[in-house]
Order: C-alpha cells, then structure tokens, then sequence
C-alpha cells in the first residue's frame, strides 16, 4: 500500500513539473523579450509613419538635431498626461530638440485628442502593429531618445512628471553625440 501511494506521488509531482517547466520557461522568454527595448547606443530603424492629413514621412526627413519619440494610445491616461507634459515643454526647447508623438490609433482618435489636449508637437499616425513590432512596444506611453545621427541614446516608459520629463530632455540635450 505504502508503495503505492508513493508511486502515485511521484507520478503527480512529474507530471506537476513536465507542466510546469516548459510554462515558467515561455514566460521568461516572453519577458525578456518584452521588457528588452531596442538596444541604446544602436541605430534605431527607420520610422515610416502618416501625418493626420495623409502624407508619409520617414523620420530620416526630420532636421538633423536631437528627436525625443513619444509612442503612445489616445485612450491611455498615462499617455495623455506624458503628451500634455511634451507639449507644455516644447516651446522652452523647440530650438534645441524635436518632440515628436506617434499615435498608434486612428486618424479621427487622433485628431481628436490634439483638438482636446491643443496640442501643438508633430504627431505622426503609427502602423500599430509593425510599429509595436519594430520598436518592440509593449508599455506606453513609451519615449525615445534619438540624437543626430539616429542613435538611441536613452528609452522610457510610463507616465512621469513634468519634472522628470524636463530633467531628461536637458540631460539629452547636454550629451555629445557620437558621429
């Protein structure tokens, strides 16, 4: 009897563990993959994405200075509150950095939410899916910080104070780039 039972135990624990394993293994693999980012110091890829009236743009056409890219949802409250924190900087910075958002929604959402926040940044409309995938999107709002010669220099994401927001853009702007 005694064998038994302790037959049956080890055959539940096995099967416990051939469960497991291969379940624990995925979600590692998955969250390095998730919370990897674009690598810093690397030439990020190249952004193909539409203005709210059509047009495309890639943002190689963009002038060559220092690019702050803020990837973000319309229905994302820490989205809107990271966007009206660029917005309301953009001006104080306007000659030193470009503030750009992507918007992985629509069109009319979009516009939408620029009429609502009187936003005055460039925002770009993202394929949302190629985007995510491209730049490997999985918490927004998500910013990017690009210098002159299209190197990532710095990632974040999640919402932050206008503090914050100021501090990191004057520490981009003070780094050298490397050309």
């Amino acid at each position: 009897m005694y064998h038994r039972s302790t037959r049956k135990s080890f055959a539940m624990v096995s099967l416990i563990v051939l469960c497991t394993v291969p379940v624990v293994l995925a979600l590692y693999v998955e969250q390095r993959r998730i919370f990897d980012p674009l690598p810093v110091g690397q030439k990020i890829p190249s952004i193909e994405a539409l203005s709210p009236d059509g047009d495309v743009l890639v943002q190689d056409r963009f002038a060559p200075k220092k690019l702050l890219l803020l990837f973000f949802t319309t229905a994302c409250g820490h989205c809107r509150t990271e966007i009206s924190n660029l917005n309301e900087l953009r001006a104080k910075y306007v000659t030193e950095i470009d503030i750009v958002g992507v918007s992985l929604d629509g069109r009319q959402a979009t516009n939408a939410l620029k009429e609502e926040l009187k936003l005055k940044i460039p925002i770009l409309l993202g394929d949302n899916e190629k985007v995510k995938s491209v730049f490997r999107l999985t918490i927004l709002p998500a910013l990017y910080c690009i210098d002159e010669s299209q190197i990532l220099r710095r990632y974040s994401t999640g919402e932050h104070s206008l503090a914050f927001d100021e501090d990191l853009i004057k520490e981009f702007i003070a780094t050298k780039s490397v050309r």
